[in-house]
């Protein structure tokens, strides 16, 4: 539990660093860049994580760190096969920018090179990061991630708006992030990949097909991630992908102590799978709850008040994005269920039914993104909400069926009637004072229920004080 903690706490410190760090980068950006300036550069982004998507998922960070972790003395010979398998899926990403660019767009050749640059990063840094947690260590996540930001946010502060371009931004981005990638590379492959004793049977075909679900997947998954930037520019305009970039990048703050915790708890939830089925249930239960009630007090709060901060920090020019914040704030509450929910399937070996899911998930979620993008960016963050919380549906039924796991409690049934009671709130036509005074009594009434869910979280997190000290 304690080494849960420490992990769990660096990856906390490396991403609430990195995302306020970043949170007043991208602010900055989109100010001095305008709108349209805003949504190319994100565009060029979403690009860029399309393509990687299938770099890091050939040969998946899931596995990789699943394998280390149960093969810890192979880490030399699992590093091997990792890196050939790697560099395969960097020249089939470069393939595949190439016949973007000469059949789809002719890029400019700064803004070609950058995307590359960031490819290749994203490739190998991911591979780094999955060989240290693989063996519990997080610390060099958040040392080089926290580094780099900070570098990161110098350049973007420093330099003079007047002066300031679209390519010299996402050049200067995308060399950033390939020296951050050559650091952790370095450091990965001296600390970790030692010659050591070959205990494990994996072969690069094995791994592969291990990683053939996920690939699988986060392709189809990309679609409503990545995608909707590149529909919004080609079926709205670049302002639309500005202030559909500003909504979707402020509601990084809601997921972002839950995804961390999910980084570090990975490794021992395989564990806890293998060693107590009983306690395993009862955590994965207790996490669904956990979810719902700390994602959703904390967009209430958010969305209650987004009118005065979007407004304050961006200016008038990016007043619509208000809107697309409240709606994809929503959407994140069901993100980092679904995300957790993939977390428990892959840590149990379950990744051919989460491919399902996914699968199911994008054929509900496309048709939603596609025409709703002609609607421009709070056209196309209203019916990602709508979807988001039919997918949810969907996705209880699948924890309950697949993971054996009985949802109908008291304890998640209530964490459910907050939820909505949230939302409502949020969107309610009423004043400020009247919002916040439903949310303090719905907070009072909650607390003092016999089966409270926030009654239960206190009680984990006094348990957890307690056997730490």
């Amino acid at each position: 539990m304690n080494k849960i903690i420490k992990n769990w706490s660096y990856l906390l410190i490396s991403d609430i660093s990195q995302s306020i760090i970043g949170f007043f980068a991208f602010m900055i950006l989109a100010v001095k860049l305008n709108p349209e300036g805003f949504g190319l550069l994100n565009s060029y982004l979403a690009l860029a994580t399309l393509i990687s998507v299938i770099g890091v998922n050939i040969c998946n960070s899931q596995v990789i760190t699943r394998e280390i972790t149960l093969n810890p003395k192979s880490s030399f010979q699992l590093f091997k096969k990792f890196l050939n398998l790697r560099i395969a899926s960097f020249f089939l990403c470069l393939l595949i920018l190439i016949s973007y660019h000469f059949f789809y767009i002719n890029l400019d050749n700064k803004i070609f090179l950058s995307i590359l640059f960031i490819i290749t990063a994203t490739i190998f840094w991911d591979l780094s990061e999955s060989i240290a947690f693989g063996h519990f260590v997080t610390k060099f996540t958040t040392i080089i991630l926290v580094s780099f930001s900070f570098i990161w946010f110098l350049f973007v502060f420093s330099f003079p708006e007047e002066n300031i371009s679209l390519n010299l931004v996402i050049w200067i981005y995308a060399l950033l992030f390939l020296s951050r990638a050559a650091i952790y590379f370095a450091t990965s492959f001296f600390k970790f990949a030692k010659p050591n004793i070959n205990t494990t049977t994996s072969t690069v075909g094995t791994i592969v097909l291990m990683s053939l679900p996920f690939l699988w997947m986060r392709g189809i998954g990309s679609i409503t991630t990545q995608l909707p930037f590149l529909l919004l520019e080609s079926n709205s305009s670049s302002e639309e992908v500005g202030y559909y970039s500003v909504g979707t990048r402020l509601v990084i703050p809601v997921i972002i102590a839950i995804t961390t915790a999910m980084k570090a708890v990975f490794p021992f939830i395989t564990k806890l799978y293998k060693e107590n089925i009983n306690d395993f249930n009862a955590h994965v239960k207790d996490a669904f709850s956990f979810i719902l009630i700390i994602g959703s007090t904390i967009s209430c709060l958010l969305t209650l008040t987004s009118f005065i901060w979007i407004k304050l920090l961006f200016g008038q020019e990016y007043i619509p994005s208000i809107n697309v914040f409240n709606y994809e704030a929503w959407s994140g509450v069901m993100l980092t269920f679904d995300l957790f929910m993939a977390t428990v399937l892959v840590s149990i070996f379950r990744q051919k039914i989460l491919a399902i899911i996914t699968t199911i998930d994008v054929i509900i979620m496309f048709p939603i993104i596609y025409f709703s993008s002609e609607f421009g960016a709070e056209g196309l963050s209203f019916a990602k909400l709508l979807g988001s919380i039919t997918l949810f549906l969907f996705h209880v039924l699948m924890v309950q069926y697949y993971l054996k796991i009985d949802l109908k409690s008291k304890q998640f049934i209530y964490s459910c009637l907050y939820f909505i009671i949230c939302v409502c709130i949020s969107f309610f036509q009423f004043s400020l004072l009247i919002k916040f005074s439903l949310l303090t009594a719905t907070l009072i009434l909650f607390l003092n229920l016999k089966s409270s869910p926030f009654k239960l979280l206190t009680n984990k997190i006094a348990l957890m004080y307690k056997a730490k000290y």
